[in-house]
């Protein structure tokens, strides 16, 4: 996943160079956002959450 991250960090920067400045603060409150409910969905259906649960468990 960190690879597509990096991956789409040159494009994000061509495409927001024309963008005035409340067109890129609305893009990155979306970025923000996804960010967000990426983290809370991780946080309900991860594993890796401090929930108690063993490595054992989660290797199967």
């Amino acid at each position: 996943m960190t690879s597509v991250s990096i991956g789409a960090y040159i494009p994000i920067i061509y495409l927001t160079s024309s963008f005035n400045i409340y067109q890129y603060a609305f893009f990155n409150g979306i970025v923000w956002t996804l960010g967000l409910i990426a983290s809370i969905v991780w946080y309900v259906k991860g594993y890796e959450t401090g929930k108690g649960i063993s490595i054992e468990e989660i290797e199967g």
